[in-house]
């Protein structure tokens, strides 16, 4: 039903707008257009760049065809020929442009004699129309985003420590494909996202039932709210720990506390000696008022990421990699603490079962 209103919304919105009604062969083309964008958005044909430049540049060459070889089925296959030719060579590969190039050709003699007019409009001007109603309707739709972005992007190498991951870019695959010789009309991060996921799976399969609760220290060091900072960073310093959760009375995950928070307000960046800053700022502030930070439920860092204990070790790889972080309290399903995992602990349980 979407669908249906969306397609109808542009082609009454064309119809008003543009002056189209003396070619049908373009209406269609653009109502094929209309499909693309929003029953498959997401493939490279449906992409702004092809649309736009897929139809002005076929509704050039329609025009030049019609001008040397007039109204004949030569100009028509020509007009497809050289459509697709220029369209490949553009990267701008959208199939309803070549029914543009032959609507020209089979329009009304009113239509003919608008030569090169007709490249801006009603092409050009229907063609943006369409790609406007495109971004507002596609966007409309929770969890659907127009255009992708992912289209051009770089294929991210931050998961590249994870077991039987393998590590390529953007032209590893088009090399693939044209190897293959295959055409792929859906966008080249949603292939990746397709084969990261068949590795994922793999690596569950192959690692076995393995979870949080299985690799996870249940002996964890913790401070609540109302810990000094002192005692907080002496404990750490002792314990030789980098983070340590910080939970409220009931036991539950409140935030985390890190080395990197204690160095960030304690601003240790400025010139003053590093000891004599981090001691100034450690020292419990006498009286009842206090204009710096003293106990560390002010200075920890809130709603931190969690991971519950069922969770499979095979989905930590990309939380570590992709939140940048390296120590993650593990909880039940009432949000209290029972562990924590860092990334030594992943990379120890891989190997131990590659072994």
């Amino acid at each position: 039903m979407l669908s249906f209103i969306a397609i109808s919304l542009t082609l009454f919105s064309l119809a008003y707008f543009s002056n189209i009604t003396d070619s049908p062969i373009l209406i269609a083309s653009l109502g094929a257009t209309t499909l693309l964008l929003f029953a498959a958005p997401l493939s490279p044909v449906s992409q702004p760049w092809a649309v736009l430049v897929g139809h002005v540049v076929s509704a050039i060459v329609g025009v030049l065809c019609f001008m040397f070889f007039q109204n004949s089925l030569v100009s028509l296959a020509a007009a497809v020929a050289f459509s697709i030719l220029f369209m490949y060579l553009l990267n701008a590969l959208h199939p309803p442009g070549s029914a543009t190039a032959m609507g020209f050709i089979l329009a009304t003699p009113e239509v003919h004699l608008m030569g090169f007019e007709f490249v801006l409009s009603p092409v050009l001007s229907s063609t943006l129309l369409i790609l406007v109603m495109a971004f507002i309707l596609n966007n409309l739709i929770p969890g659907r985003h127009y255009p992708t972005n992912s289209y051009r992007s770089r294929i991210s190498r931050s998961e590249n420590w994870a077991v039987g991951k393998a590590v390529f870019e953007e032209s590893d695959l088009d090399n693939a494909l044209k190897e293959a010789n295959i055409f792929v009309d859906i966008s080249k991060t949603e292939l990746n996202k397709i084969y990261q996921l068949a590795i994922k799976q793999a690596n569950q399969r192959r690692l076995g039932e393995v979870y949080c609760k299985d690799i996870m220290s249940t002996t964890v060091v913790k401070f609540e709210f109302s810990s000094e900072l002192q005692e907080v960073w002496r404990v750490l310093h002792v314990e030789k720990l980098k983070a340590a959760p910080i939970v409220d009375n009931f036991d539950r995950v409140i935030g985390i506390i890190t080395v990197t928070d204690f160095m960030h307000h304690a601003n240790l960046h400025e010139s003053q000696k590093l000891e004599s800053k981090m001691k100034q700022f450690l020292t419990r502030t006498h009286g009842h008022e206090s204009e710096k930070h003293e106990v560390v439920g002010q200075i920890m860092t809130k709603s931190p990421v969690l991971v519950s204990e069922s969770d499979h070790i095979v989905n930590l790889v990309s939380t570590f990699t992709e939140k940048n972080i390296h120590h993650l309290p593990v909880v039940d399903e009432k949000r209290k603490l029972t562990g924590m995992i860092t990334r030594s602990d992943i990379m120890r349980a891989f190997a131990l079962i590659r072994m």
